[in-house]
């Protein structure tokens, strides 16, 4: 079995419970470093040639309660599991992070049910804090062409859109909006 750094002794016994939900994630837990980095506020995955860390805030870590641990384990090993770090070319590195995070929170809220804090879950993401239907099941890319789609839309009618995030943190074309993504039925 996997032990994490020292930083992380308690990372173990959320381990277990994440093997409780979900046999698969909790392997790739198993088989990736978890690295403390008080340089960031959260919570990450890196990639640094084909070897794939994760890379927790002490902090962030150090606050969170028993569910909110094994939920943000869970939320990164998703992540590598839908190999979220190798897609979203072509936009905006923070269009991709919000629509990694929607996809991601909500498989894990509400596919496998994982427990989390209000006070995480005020937090996080989801496909509601974006303007989509929860269990919608849509792929990263289809959530980050619908979230292009309506920023552009709402800035060519002059409001500001800022559900996730700052507008100008986008850097979007509104001239490759012409027509809305398909959505699935």
């Amino acid at each position: 079995m996997h032990t994490f750094e020292p930083a992380f002794p308690s990372a173990n016994a959320c381990l277990s419970r994440l093997q409780m939900k979900s046999k698969g994630l909790a392997a790739i837990c198993r088989n990736i470093r978890i690295i403390p980095n008080a340089g960031i506020s959260t919570a990450r995955i890196c990639l640094r040639g084909r070897a794939v860390s994760m890379e927790i805030s002490p902090s962030f870590w150090d606050g969170l309660s028993e569910d909110d641990r094994t939920f943000v384990l869970a939320h990164e090993a998703f992540h590598v599991a839908l190999g979220h770090i190798n897609r979203g070319k072509g936009y905006p590195q923070q269009v991709m992070n919000v629509a990694a995070d929607a996809v991601t929170n909500d498989w894990l809220l509400h596919e496998l049910d994982l427990k989390t804090s209000p006070q995480l879950q005020s937090q996080m993401v989801t496909m509601d804090s974006v303007g989509l239907e929860s269990g919608s099941a849509l792929s990263m890319e289809h959530v980050m062409s619908l979230l292009q789609f309506t920023a552009c839309t709402e800035a060519l009618r002059g409001s500001i859109w800022a559900r996730a995030a700052q507008p100008s943190a986008w850097n979007m074309s509104c001239r490759s909006c012409s027509s809305p993504p398909a959505r699935r039925p």
